[in-house]
Order: C-alpha cells, then sequence, then structure tokens
C-alpha cells in the first residue's frame, strides 16, 4: 500500500511545478487569464499579487499563489493554456480583454449632480453624521469630476455603500 503513495521527493517536485504555473499565470494577460476557469480563492491570489510592486512582499504572495495551487488540478489549467494560445482563440482573447463599461449607480450620480441638497434629502434615512461624511465625499468627488468623472461616482457610490 505504501508504495502506491509518492514519494517526498515526488510531492516536493510536483509542489514546485505547480509553483511554476503559478507564476505564470501571475504573468499571463489580463484576457488570458479571463478565459481559465479557475477557483474565486486562486483568482484572488493572482489579482493581488498583480497589485504589488515592492519585490519581497511580491515574492511572499507568489508563495501564497503556490499554496493556492496545491489545491487544483495543474494539468487542468495547462490544457486550457494550451488551448488559449491556439490561433482559434485568438479572437476570443481579444474580445475578453475588451474592459465593459462601469454599471452607474443613479443615487451616486444624483448626489453628484444635486450638490448638497441632495444629500441632505437624505435626512430620514440617515443619522447627521453618516450625512456629514457623505457630504465630504460628494465634495471631493465633484472636485474629481471634472478630470474623471466615472472615478468621482465611484467614489460616491463607495461612500453610500459606507453608510449601509
Amino acid at each position: 500500500m505504501l508504495e502506491d503513495a509518492p514519494s517526498k521527493t515526488q510531492r516536493k517536485n510536483e509542489l514546485e511545478r505547480l509553483k511554476k504555473l503559478g507564476a505564470e499565470l501571475v504573468d499571463l494577460s489580463e484576457g488570458k487569464l479571463a478565459m481559465l476557469e479557475l477557483p474565486d480563492y486562486l483568482r484572488r491570489a493572482i489579482d493581488e499579487t498583480r497589485r504589488i510592486s515592492s519585490r519581497s512582499a511580491r515574492k511572499r504572495m507568489l508563495l501564497t499563489v503556490g499554496r493556492c495551487m496545491e489545491d487544483v488540478d495543474g494539468d487542468q489549467i495547462r490544457a486550457q493554456l494550451v488551448a488559449i494560445d491556439h490561433p482559434d482563440t485568438r479572437a476570443k482573447i481579444a474580445a475578453a480583454a475588451k474592459p465593459s463599461p462601469e454599471p452607474v449607480d443613479p443615487l451616486a450620480e444624483a448626489l453628484l449632480d444635486g450638490g448638497d441638497s441632495a444629500v441632505f434629502a437624505l435626512t430620514d434615512k440617515y443619522a447627521r453624521d453618516e450625512l456629514q461624511a457623505l457630504r465630504t465625499a460628494v465634495r471631493l468627488a465633484r472636485k474629481r469630476a471634472e478630470t474623471d468623472r466615472v472615478g468621482a461616482i465611484a467614489d460616491v457610490a463607495s461612500a453610500v455603500a459606507r453608510l449601509h
């Protein structure tokens, strides 16, 4: 029975291959990564690693990606990567890489356009100190809206979400 189990060296080699595959996934383009069927926890770890710019922190996060890779089938992911690199799927990758427009939150947009009066129209729904924080966020977002309206709406939407 023990002869069927892989040796410690074989297990370590397999884990090392999975860590290298995880590092490859971190370096993939966004379009190719979107086409892979990966568990949510692995995708979150990959996204987190991509945001890190510090070399030592990135190295530690790659270890985390490697640990996440222990729970997935590396051969299946490798097969998906080979299929993605096939010429027939390049058009699909290009379509997946196009960013979709951000959904607009109507309340956030109304608050941004309406000013202080729109904020104080919510007095029956929120406490005074919460409204003050929202009013401050809306004022800052109005300044940002001059250069980045979508980002300003996102700021107001996150301020509203914090109230709930």
